[in-house]
């Protein structure tokens, strides 16, 4: 072989082996530059999974949460039930206390009405009767000073009189019993309305604080109720 060749040879094997060590070396430039690309590319995954990470745990804890936040709303709604069951209760019997109260001082008032009627009925009697007394001792003095005797008609006028007056006096006490006894009436029907009115009250007040048990104790009820379902719930029991 000529030696021109030998050296077109070499020169071209030369050639070659620093293009293929070029493009090695370029291939590994872009091997290492794809890596570099790559390591923040692994950094971003990792990053959106701790955020995605910590947003399933604020999930998982808010799930966890609302049970209790459910019961809070049960108790507040049963205990506020409660409160306006026994301020409805003390309310009534408040009021049922008040009417008895009336009625008592209306039947003491009735009881006064009585007693001064009597009284009233028994001076106008004594008035009347003494008034007759004068009247038969003045129909005496007029006689007399005219001459006449108290015998005969004189007398049957005197004692027409005092049956009149004493009649007079009976009806007049007869009325002012009458009239106490249909106040004591009236007093006795004022003390049962008051004594009714006293019952009523209390059994309205019991009424009350029992429907308030039952209300806190349906509360209760309806409190683990919606914390077992919302336990069941978070688990994934329901959907099974």
């Amino acid at each position: 072989m000529p030696i021109g060749a030998l050296f077109g040879a070499g020169a071209a094997a030369a050639g070659g082996t620093a293009a293929f060590g070029g493009a090695t070396a370029g291939a590994s430039i872009v091997a290492g530059t794809i890596g570099a690309a790559a390591v923040p590319t692994v950094g971003a995954g990792i990053g959106i999974g701790t955020a995605a990470a910590a947003s399933a745990g604020i999930g998982a804890t808010i799930m966890s949460a609302i049970p209790y936040a459910l019961m809070g709303v049960s108790a507040i709604g049963a205990l506020s039930g409660s409160q306006a069951q026994v301020q409805a209760g003390n309310a009534s019997a408040a009021t049922a206390e008040h009417n008895a109260q009336v009625a008592e001082y209306n039947a003491r008032v009735m009881e006064e009405n009585a007693k001064a009627t009597e009284l009233a009925s028994e001076y106008e009697a004594d008035k009347m009767k003494r008034e007759s007394r004068r009247l038969e001792a003045r129909q005496r003095t007029l006689y007399s000073a005219a001459g006449v005797t108290t015998e005969g008609s004189p007398l049957l006028v005197m004692a027409e009189d005092a049956g009149i007056a004493a009649k007079d006096i009976y009806m007049t006490r007869y009325s002012g019993r009458v009239k106490a006894q249909q106040y004591r009436s009236q007093a006795e029907v004022l003390k049962s309305n008051a004594s009714f009115s006293r019952y009523t009250g209390q059994v309205a007040q019991l009424n009350a604080e029992s429907q308030s048990t039952g209300t806190l104790l349906q509360g209760l009820g309806s409190m683990g109720r919606t914390f077992f379902m919302s336990r069941m719930a978070s688990r994934g029991l329901l959907d099974a």
